[in-house]
């Protein structure tokens, strides 16, 4: 016996002649015996190509992926900022009106105190009643 892995010293298909071979199906999903050759035109025109090749179809695949993902970063970012400048904007309009009503109270209670000054530097009858009634509106 020899070294093959063949059990006889003939190796398969070794009495066949090439018209037995012509006459044995292919394997399934396996290559013909025979192979066919590739028939040209006959017309005169080029053989058929790929239409989309893979090259352009990952170029087309990868460039719609990175719009979107722009596209949608861009949007998120100009809305959460658009949010936090409302936020902030709304905060400093409380605070300039915190302030401006903080100045005007203490504008009229200046003013108060100034009138109840007045009317009890000027010392008539008249002034003692205004000026208690004045000093009990601004206690309370």
């Amino acid at each position: 016996m020899g070294a093959g892995i063949f059990v006889s010293s003939r190796p398969p298909l070794a009495g066949l002649s090439a018209r037995s071979l012509s006459n044995i199906p292919p394997m399934r999903g396996g290559p013909e015996l025979s192979p066919a050759k590739k028939k040209k035109p006959e017309d005169g025109t080029k053989e058929a190509r790929v239409r989309y090749p893979i090259g352009m179809k990952l170029v087309v695949i990868i460039t719609i992926l990175l719009l979107t993902s722009l596209g949608l970063i861009t949007f998120l970012v100009s809305w959460m900022v658009g949010q936090d400048v409302q936020l902030t904007a709304e905060d400093n309009n409380f605070n300039v009106n915190r302030r401006s009503s903080t100045e005007t109270e203490a504008f009229l209670n200046s003013v108060q105190s100034s009138v109840v000054m007045l009317l009890d530097f000027l010392g008539s009858g008249e002034g003692d009643a205004l000026s208690a009634s004045a000093t009990a509106s601004a206690a309370a």
